[in-house]
């Protein structure tokens, strides 16, 4: 079977997970006898072996499709909401230098800084954007950042998943992860 049927397979998998709103478990033995029978691997256990690896693309997957969802919903509400603050969730993570250079950073719904950089930023990204109103923004006494500062920045997905065409980007990751295997 070729990398491009392969790839397709797994695209069509995480498509339907991501409709039904089924667990990693559920997507991973849905998957599994496909797998198996385009040859990327062995057997059942060198497939097992790579679970790590699927959970990863499985978890990506989600967040670029409710980043999507996400940033739609912001830009509705963005004349309400017109301040958005880039937010890690989890802090116990080892935190790459960009990452703790956004965090807590306030930036306009329309400044270029959510071009390049909307979360998610990379594989298993765990940022995301609070957006606030005007009140909130004052009350909390935040600044006010311009993005031009930022774009020295490189990251893993430098990208707006809703202003690209992310499966481009997506099938890359999804070759350098699975495909490698074989």
């Amino acid at each position: 079977m070729s990398n491009k049927e392969v790839i397709k397979i797994l695209y069509e998998h995480l498509d339907s997970v991501f409709k039904s709103g089924e667990s990693f478990y559920y997507f991973f033995n849905k998957l599994t006898p496909d797998i198996i029978l385009s040859g990327t691997f062995k057997n059942i256990y060198e497939l097992r072996e790579s679970e790590e690896k699927f959970e990863l693309i499985y978890n990506s997957y989600l967040s670029i499709q409710f980043s999507i969802e996400s940033y739609n919903t912001n830009i509705i509400n963005a004349e309400c909401r017109p301040y958005w603050q880039y937010k890690i969730i989890d802090h116990s993570k080892k935190l790459l230098p960009w990452m703790q250079e956004f965090n807590e950073k306030v930036f306009l719904y329309n400044d270029v800084f959510w071009d390049k950089f909307y979360p998610p930023n990379k594989p298993g990204c765990n940022s995301y954007v609070k957006p606030l109103t005007k009140n909130e923004f004052e009350q909390n006494s935040l600044v006010l950042c311009n993005g031009n500062d930022f774009l020295k920045y490189k990251v893993k997905w430098d990208f707006n998943p809703v202003k690209v065409n992310w499966k481009s980007y997506f099938t890359k990751f999804l070759q350098r992860q699975i495909l490698s295997s074989r």
